[in-house]
């Protein structure tokens, strides 16, 4: 009896992990209304929207029907980052926009340096100023600016490639490069550079328990 009671919880216990572990999918589609079937980056809103930036365009998904929004239309959108409750920081490749969701109104924010580069990704500090890198270097936009500047010049070669960004829950913000791991403490306006013995061409990096993580 009890062996077959072993064997029933067992199998139970199987069948209930089985079920728990299945996720459902929902497959999306520019035949469902995406502006692309390219997506470059997802980010879920405080009322629980899912904005989706796509190699053509900007939509928002509310687990029904898919939005999409003009003013985006033919930019390759890279990411979103949210300041408060109207407002997002959308970045495309080549422009960085500060978009009223409650109006619909785009506002294009200047780069303070006027050289062509390439834009990659964005963060937002705890004071709620962004920060942004490029091909070129690294900027920050403080909370009711409308240009951003670039910092750390001195500190950061222009040798270096820069990837992509992350602020900590410590504040600080750590940014991916072609030839290393760049930590900026935004409150002590302090830069180093840390390198790997094995591959410093660090492409993205994720936080995960006080820990970062990083990919080549």
């Amino acid at each position: 009896m009890r062996k077959l009671f072993i064997s029933f919880f067992c199998i139970l216990t199987s069948l209930l992990l089985t079920a728990i572990e299945r996720p459902s999918y929902v497959t999306l589609t520019t035949e469902d209304g995406l502006a692309s079937n390219t997506i470059n980056y997802i980010y879920k809103d405080y009322k629980g929207f899912t904005w989706i930036g796509t190699a053509n365009g900007l939509n928002r998904f509310d687990g029904i029907d898919i939005l999409t929004f003009n003013e985006f239309k033919n930019k390759s959108v890279i990411s979103i980052a949210e300041p408060d409750n109207t407002y997002l920081y959308v970045l495309t490749e080549k422009n960085l926009f500060k978009y009223n969701r409650k109006y619909r109104k785009n506002t294009l924010i200047k780069i303070a340096d006027n050289k062509s580069q390439t834009l990659k990704s964005l963060a937002l500090d705890k004071n709620q100023d962004l920060y942004i890198v490029s091909d070129k270097g690294l900027y920050c936009l403080h909370k009711n600016s409308e240009t951003a500047i670039k910092i750390g010049e001195k500190d950061i070669p222009e040798s270096l490639t820069l990837t992509n960004i992350h602020i900590d829950s410590e504040n600080i913000c750590w940014i991916t490069s072609s030839n290393g791991l760049i930590k900026y403490d935004i409150a002590n306006k302090e830069i180093r550079i840390s390198h790997n013995a094995i591959n410093n061409e660090f492409i993205c990096l994720v936080e995960n328990k006080n820990k970062i993580y990083l990919a080549t």
